[in-house]
């Protein structure tokens, strides 16, 4: 009998985390070390980054090159365009 990945559990343990540091630094956790626009840039890019390991891991596209490819370049562009949005 295999013994079963501890990925799934570790990924959502760190999904957890970056959630909680997302609401701190939007929160107004940060609010004399970052602006408005840098806090709203950083908790969009975290979660994107979450979107990105829950697609990896949870919809098993880990192993699927070619779309985990055109997902990448896709979070990609789109998150750089939210970015962009929020910064200017």
């Amino acid at each position: 009998m295999t013994k079963p990945s501890s990925r799934p559990r570790n990924v959502y343990i760190g999904l957890v985390v970056v959630t909680v540091i997302s609401l701190a630094v939007a929160g107004g956790a940060a609010h004399g070390l970052l602006t408005a626009r840098v806090a709203a840039t950083t908790a969009t890019v975290l979660a994107f980054a979450k979107a990105r390991f829950v697609v990896l891991d949870f919809m098993e596209l880990r192993h699927a090159a070619r779309v985990r490819s055109y997902f990448d370049a896709w979070l990609a562009v789109v998150c750089l365009g939210c970015a962009v949005l929020l910064l200017r």
